[in-house]
């Protein structure tokens, strides 16, 4: 009987517990309760559009500053006089600015005009009292080349000879440039026999030498080569015609072929009292430049000064803060603007 009434009160407790148990799954109880009510966004977390922008710009810097320093590193062109100058051995004696089309529309020497022609003729009358001042007295036949063709020689040459003239001094240009003989079409001589046949023995100096009305200069055309541009005349040769000429002149100016291209500006360079060296800063590198003036150092030619040509205003040189002021004054001089300045 006692263990009837105990195994009841077991029966019955585990009976209460399970009616405990079944109420409680019954009951949707939780310790979450709502702070504050969430709000909707304005605008999207992500993607951040401010900052992706700022990061893009400073990636951009990054990357552009990095190709430009590779481009400046990997560009070997001559950047400024000073580089020119430490690989010639020789200073600066004009400087010629890049003139665009308006060089393809030259076909002469810089005549009285426009102030932009002024402001050029201002360049050769510097260049020429640098000219003079460099060959001194005891030089009088100068010889013109570059390293390449179309560095602007010829131009060069025309109007360096045509400033020394203007001075007074007697001038004689020779055009030693077979293969392109420039001096016909900027003085207008006709085609007829020039250093060419003087070199073979087919004309003597006088008979072609073309002189100007209005200055003292004498010009020598290159001559009709008859498809034997190729000939190469030795330096005596070369040498026989300056001596038979050189009395009557104060200079003599020989413009020449480029020095990596013919081998005649070498040839004719042992017989000259120095050399003036053209280079355009945009088409010559450093190597071209020191292998130039190398070929004329082993033959121990003076390098008496350098032309640069085609500079612009990012080779940061000061001359071409004038340029503008001459353009002025020359307008001035006209009248066109004497009343303004």
């Amino acid at each position: 009987l006692r263990e009837v009434e105990t195994n009841r009160r077991l029966y019955d407790s585990m009976l209460q517990r399970t009616k405990e148990t079944d109420l409680l799954e019954g009951l949707k109880t939780s310790n979450i309760h709502i702070v504050e009510k969430a709000q909707l966004p304005k605008s999207p977390v992500r993607p951040s559009k401010a900052q992706n922008i700022l990061l893009a710009m400073a990636a951009s810097l990054v990357l552009g500053l990095s190709i430009v320093t590779l481009l400046d590193h990997l560009d070997t062109r001559v950047r400024n006089p000073q580089e020119v100058e430490a690989i010639a051995g020789a200073p600066t004696i004009g400087v010629i600015a890049d003139l665009g089309r308006k060089v393809g529309k030259m076909h002469g020497p810089l005549q009285a005009g426009s102030s932009a022609d002024s402001v050029l003729q201002e360049c050769f009358r510097e260049m020429r009292t640098m000219a003079a001042f460099r060959m001194g007295s005891g030089r009088k036949v100068i010889q013109l080349t570059s390293c390449v063709p179309r560095e602007g020689k010829t131009l060069i040459s025309a109007n360096l000879a045509l400033a020394l003239s203007d001075a007074g001094r007697k001038v004689l240009l020779i055009d030693g440039d077979f293969q392109r003989a420039g001096l016909y079409a900027w003085f207008r001589i006709r085609r007829e026999a020039g250093l060419f046949q003087v070199l073979a023995g087919e004309a003597e100096p006088a008979e072609v030498i073309w002189r100007g009305t209005s200055t003292s200069l004498s010009v020598m055309p290159s001559g009709r080569t008859k498809g034997a541009s190729h000939r190469i005349f030795e330096a005596s040769d070369l040498k026989r015609v300056i001596d038979s000429v050189k009395d009557g002149y104060d200079y003599v100016i020989v413009d020449s072929p480029p020095i990596l291209v013919i081998s005649d500006p070498l040839v004719w360079s042992q017989c000259m009292d120095g050399v003036f060296f053209v280079v355009d800063v945009q088409q010559v590198d450093s190597g071209m430049l020191r292998q130039a003036v190398e070929k004329l150092n082993d033959l121990k030619v003076p390098i008496l000064g350098v032309i640069l040509n085609r500079m612009t205003r990012h080779h940061r040189y000061y001359y071409y803060g004038y340029s503008k002021k001459y353009g002025y004054y020359y307008q001035g001089r006209s009248g066109e603007k004497a009343e303004s300045a």
